[in-house]
């Protein structure tokens, strides 16, 4: 979505909305001067999220693991 500067100031609020299925080009004068998009979640930290508050949960050995997988799959 190409929204100018003015605009997005005016009505923000509705802009955050609209950032959670695109991202935001904005315009000064005609041309593009900003993109306002979604922060991306690595994997890592969906994972933490999802095993928050786990107590036999050991955090290196799963990035291990992932670390590993990912080596086999580049082989």
């Amino acid at each position: 979505m190409i929204v100018t500067t003015a605009e997005f100031q005016t009505n923000f609020n509705n802009y955050l909305a609209v950032l959670a299925n695109e991202d935001i080009v904005l315009t000064r004068d005609g041309e593009a001067v900003a993109v306002v998009a979604k922060p991306k979640v690595s994997a890592v930290d969906s994972i933490r999220g999802i095993l928050k508050g786990a107590n036999d949960v050991d955090m290196k050995a799963i990035r291990e693991e992932r670390l590993a997988s990912t080596m086999v799959m580049k082989s």
